[in-house]
């Protein structure tokens, strides 16, 4: 157990080899009742334009074009997200974070009632197909993926720029709400009961 000791300093005062514990104990302290605060942390969103509190939606009217095909064959489009709310999840095999998109799409494809339309997009070179379908296997995605390249995402009207991004459109094919970033399953479940 470490101790302040005063290295017989007179008046008791602390020695400089104690001051550096006596600050980690402060930072620590002051550490802990900081990350004791709970906080509302909003999902990162646009405009609000009058949904439940605490979601903040893009206004409607962003209603991009995009035409991707599925490993599996199936599309994945803007027509394909007409007529139920959608998560189109931009992911790359690189990073941590994409992973644990994907997963959280997953508990969304899983859980969320009404079913609501998953799909992700991995932007991923075309002679690296191999790895993509066994990213998909690896992480055991359910839902539609697409493989694209960069410059295929950079031809749509979608605005991707960083991965992973998350789009939710609503049944009409608008974007209603985006992250840039990693975006929790808890955050786009409440965007989507805000939508609905």
């Amino acid at each position: 157990m470490a101790s302040l000791a005063t290295d017989g300093c007179a008046g008791g005062m602390l020695a400089p080899r104690s001051l550096g514990w006596l600050s980690l104990v402060w930072l620590l302290l002051g550490f802990a009742l900081g990350c004791g605060a709970e906080s509302v942390q909003q999902p990162r969103g646009v405009v609000d334009d009058g949904a439940k509190p605490g979601v903040r939606l893009i206004a409607p009217g962003d209603r991009p074009q995009f035409r991707f095909r599925a490993l599996d064959g199936r599309e994945v489009s803007s027509d394909v997200v007409l007529g139920r709310n959608s998560v189109v999840a931009f992911l790359a095999t690189f990073d941590w974070a994409s992973q644990a998109q994907a997963r959280f799409v997953s508990g969304i494809a899983l859980h969320h009632k009404p079913r609501t339309n998953c799909f992700a997009v991995i932007i991923e070179l075309p002679e690296n197909e191999a790895l993509v379908e066994s990213y998909v296997q690896t992480l055991g995605l359910k839902y539609p993926v697409a493989q694209v390249t960069s410059e295929m995402l950079g031809a749509t009207s979608l605005g991707v720029t960083t991965v992973p991004t998350v789009l939710v459109f609503d049944t009409g094919g608008n974007v209603v709400w985006r992250s840039r970033g990693l975006a929790t399953e808890d955050e786009i479940q409440e965007v989507l009961r805000a939508v609905e």
